[in-house]
């Protein structure tokens, strides 16, 4: 009676609550969990499954010698491109109910070679963002990029990070006379920001002052990022963002 007697006052009937976390008990809070769903199978991993040499996705098939990429859960089979991997991930792996912490890269550039890397070593990620990326193609300043930014960002999976906005309105080589191939001299675009005003110089133009907003917003981007990942101990990496040579 006494152990039942501190939930003498609760509501038997109440609803499940969706998402349940928990933290340890230390004055930081360093571990922490967060589910969602029940697993299907309690304590029980499916077998493995035999790899018969063709992309755990797509069902292309695999040549000797091809660059293939695991499943980050180890169900034995493999992708032809990073893309598949995680397209196998979170859709026909035997074992796509058990949590397997994932990496993420923003402005990863066209062939996001990171990306390809991490996968490499049969690490799940999450798709590499970047406009220039056909497949995926992700524009940071529209609407729905941001809500997939932020959905990608609040991704209880996520475990590590990488963001490399671009810096051309931050480099020190802008008005510095650039030499061409073919020998000639001409003058490069001016600065946008100094030491004294990393924000911005006065009187640009138009064009100027749309460049350097977009660069401030991917360079706040990049700090906000930092801060928030630190603060939930998540590894992160990237481009730091002064005044580069």
């Amino acid at each position: 009676m006494c152990a039942l007697s501190t939930i003498a006052q609760s509501n038997l009937r109440a609803p499940l609550c969706e998402e349940v976390s928990c933290t340890d008990a230390s004055p930081t809070g360093g571990a922490s969990a967060v589910a969602k769903k029940f697993k299907c199978f309690y304590l029980q991993v499916p077998d493995a499954q035999e790899d018969e040499g063709r992309c755990a996705w797509c069902e292309e098939e695999l040549e000797v010698g091809q660059t293939t990429y695991p499943c980050s859960r180890k169900c034995g089979l493999r992708a032809c491109s990073p893309m598949c991997a995680f397209s196998h991930g979170e859709g026909n792996c035997v074992r796509r109910d058990l949590d397997s912490p994932s990496f993420g890269e923003r402005f990863a550039g066209p062939n996001f070679p990171l990306t390809q890397a991490v996968a490499l070593e049969g690490i799940a990620i999450q798709p590499p963002l970047d406009l220039k990326i056909a497949s995926y193609e992700w524009d940071f300043f529209s609407e729905s990029g941001k809500r997939k930014l932020d959905a990608m960002e609040n991704d209880s999976s996520l475990a590590a990070s990488h963001c490399a906005p671009e810096c051309k309105t931050y480099s020190r080589a802008r008005g510095k006379p650039i030499r061409l191939r073919s020998g000639k001299v001409i003058q490069g675009p001016r600065p946008l920001r100094s030491k004294e005003r990393p924000w911005g110089l006065p009187n640009l133009s138009k064009d100027e002052n749309i460049q350097l907003r977009q660069g401030t917003a991917m360079g706040r981007l990049r700090q906000v990022a930092v801060c928030r990942w630190s603060t939930h101990g998540i590894p992160s990496s990237g481009i730091h963002l002064k005044l580069l040579n």
